[in-house]
């Protein structure tokens, strides 16, 4: 993860983002997920859905026994007058007030103020004031965890915070530091829990604020399905062919058949779908890497660069406004037209996402409506979508030839 939202000093290496939490769900029995924005994919097939509450490794998860650094706000640009002026507007009271504009607190540089917040002042913040202070503070990059915090989905929060196995106390603290960021909840008061749990409460709300919240997805097929079209939508690549007797055998199984989505991805998905990179020194492996490598057997590593991805987009792809198919690529763009990340539709709402560049975020399937949840705040991001302009298979940045992936590609459903 990058500027980490939760474990923040100066020393600590920093995470790109951080978690976000999706709807729960029930472990290890089918579940439901909810309609995004597109819908269901006819020509796809039937799909079923088993929730995978994926744990980060421990040997990726931060060491909780270090000290973090006391909470250091940097107001970028600010002068005191206008320092001031937001501390007044803030719903404070006279004590936090006082607390939060005594010079003695304060630093000025060449572009802005340092303040050093006594810790009591930052846990006993009203929500409203907690979310005016770091949403100005989340403008600025030196605040990483407020500008990077930990998301939650706001009808998913109450679901998710039981399963941490924190305690009723424990469990309203975290409740207490909770703010809004847009549409969306937050947290990053990571240096204050510290202070105030156990290390064994500390480290089970790390671990749990770290896990990925995925889902295991598989296509059914029955007697009555359309093959032909459920080999036209996921045979693109110059896999149709391969795939074909696979599910045409499925549909003669008594009462249907099914299997798990990531048997039939591109090699490129299927050996990175629920992994992380484990290699800190390792390459940029972003979302931009990763979408436009979706149908490569080799990765192209220029695709680590978005002016690379930019030129692909622009000689090989179209833009489409109908709903999304299998191969498509979603661009997230910010205000400013500034690309935020980029994911590749699969099917029924589902994408093959890699939500941050470094080795710390695993390759995992999620509804675009949770996908959205990691860059939604504090403004909405644009979503376009892009398709290829050579469906068909033949070779493009991105998208091999059905002779490159009979000669290079190990078949998949050999390994059943």
């Amino acid at each position: 993860m990058g500027l980490m939202a939760l474990l923040q000093a100066a020393q600590v290496s920093h995470s790109a983002l951080a978690k976000n939490r999706t709807s729960p769900g029930t472990f290890g029995k089918p579940m439901t997920l909810a309609r995004g924005i597109y819908g269901p994919s006819p020509d796809a097939g039937l799909f079923e859905y088993t929730k995978l509450p994926l744990e980060e490794p421990n040997e990726l998860l931060p060491d909780t026994s270090r000290p973090l650094a006391a909470p250091r706000w940097f107001f970028e640009k600010y002068s005191r007058q206008q320092l001031t002026g937001l501390m007044n507007s803030c719903g404070l009271s006279q004590e936090q007030r006082d607390a939060l504009i005594d010079p003695s607190r304060w630093e000025q540089t060449s572009n802005g103020i340092s303040l050093t917040p006594p810790p009591q002042v930052v846990l006993e913040l009203s929500s409203a004031a907690r979310e005016r202070i770091y949403s100005v503070l989340a403008q600025s990059d030196a605040n990483s965890v407020q500008r990077y915090p930990f998301r939650f989905h706001p009808d998913s929060f109450e679901a998710w915070l039981p399963e941490t196995g924190l305690d009723p106390d424990q469990a309203a603290l975290i409740r207490k530091l909770i703010y809004k960021q847009g549409d969306v909840l937050c947290f990053c008061d990571g240096a204050i829990v510290q202070r105030l749990f156990s290390d064994v409460a500390f480290r089970r709300l790390v671990k749990a604020l770290h896990g990925e919240q995925t889902f295991l997805m598989r296509l059914a097929i029955k007697a009555d399905s359309d093959i032909n079209a459920i080999v036209r939508y996921w045979g693109k690549g110059g896999r149709a062919e391969a795939l074909r007797p696979l599910f045409e055998s499925m549909a003669k199984v008594r009462g249907g058949a099914s299997i798990n989505v990531s048997y039939i991805l591109p090699t490129f998905a299927r050996l990175r779908l629920y992994t992380f990179a484990h290699d800190a020194n390792g390459p940029n492996e972003n979302c931009f890497w990763t979408a436009m490598n979706f149908f490569n057997d080799k990765p192209d590593p220029q695709f680590v660069e978005f002016k690379n991805v930019q030129r692909a987009l622009d000689a090989d792809y179209r833009r489409i406004r109908e709903t999304p198919s299998y191969g498509d690529l979603i661009l997230l763009t910010d205000v400013a037209g500034k690309a935020l990340h980029m994911c590749v539709y699969l099917a029924d709402d589902v994408v093959f996402t890699k939500n941050g560049k470094d080795y710390m975020q695993p390759w995992v399937l999620m509804k675009i409506p949770d996908m959205l949840t990691y860059y939604n705040a504090p403004t909405p991001a644009q979503m376009t979508v892009y398709r290829s302009k050579h469906q068909g298979g033949s070779k493009r940045p991105g998208f091999e030839s059905p002779s490159q992936i009979s000669r290079a590609t190990p078949d998949p459903l050999k390994e059943l």
